[in-house]
């Protein structure tokens, strides 16, 4: 089952890669097992992926963005 909101899946995808939260966190009770299906399902649906980090140049060296261009 996919996320519903962008929050949500940025939780779940923290849990599953290992980020454990404050004891006193609503967040505390999810378990790894859980977690791990939401994100598996959330790359299935590429629904709230994080975008890719483009280097352009610029005139003065490179800078780093994290919007997606087609070139």
């Amino acid at each position: 089952m996919p996320s519903t909101s962008k929050k949500q899946a940025h939780t779940m995808s923290a849990i599953a890669h290992g980020w454990t939260p404050p004891a006193d966190s609503k967040v505390a009770d999810i378990p790894v097992s859980v977690a791990k299906d939401f994100h598996s399902a959330d790359k299935k649906v590429g629904k709230w992926e994080h975008p890719t980090k483009v280097t352009k140049r610029a005139k003065g060296g490179s800078i780093k963005c994290s919007a997606k261009f087609n070139y």
